[in-house]
């Protein structure tokens, strides 16, 4: 092994949209980490974006579009 990466989301994109046939990426997941979005207290934001959100997860937007960006064409 040459080298460990952490960012497996970061990773399976450069490897869709690059030509990396030397890379191969561990289907095992570790501790597996979300990513959360920042606002300043009582942001006005913050309800909408979480409404969006939770929308996108019930109508299975979040899959197609984790989908779309990350993952290698069968």
């Amino acid at each position: 092994m040459d080298a460990v990466v952490f960012d497996r989301p970061q990773l399976l994109y450069y490897l869709k949209n690059n030509n990396a046939e030397k890379f191969y990426i561990s289907k095992a997941e570790y501790s597996k980490q979300g990513y959360g979005f920042a606002f300043p207290t009582n942001s006005e934001l913050i309800f909408s974006v979480n409404r969006t959100l939770l929308e996108l997860s019930e109508n299975e937007q979040t899959e197609r579009i984790i989908n779309y960006y990350i993952k290698k064409d069968e």
